[in-house]
């Protein structure tokens, strides 16, 4: 999927969310609005694609440390497979 693919889904997921509020940021940002908050369709979409594309930035470094870490040193990668209660939850 690209930007402009991702972009339209997006859009299509306001007026779905315009149909049907869930408990999400979308839908509390589209009660704002209604209420007279001044943001637009466009502000609203571009404001949570760029929240989209830092949480999938930061949750993929932090796998990627996480798994040279573990591979950086195998004793705790092998304490983590034999206690998985001390994995966080």
């Amino acid at each position: 999927m690209g930007f402009v693919d991702f972009e339209r889904w997006m859009y299509s997921l306001l007026e779905r969310r315009r149909q049907q509020p869930q408990h999400d940021l979308m839908s509390k940002v589209i009660e704002a609005q209604r209420a007279g908050g001044k943001i637009t369709d466009r502000e609203i979409v571009t404001n949570l694609i760029g929240m989209v594309a830092a949480g999938t930035d930061t949750t993929a470094n932090t796998i990627g440390q996480m798994v040279n870490v573990l591979l950086s040193n195998p004793e705790q990668f092998q304490l983590m497979r034999e206690r998985p209660e001390l994995r966080p939850q």
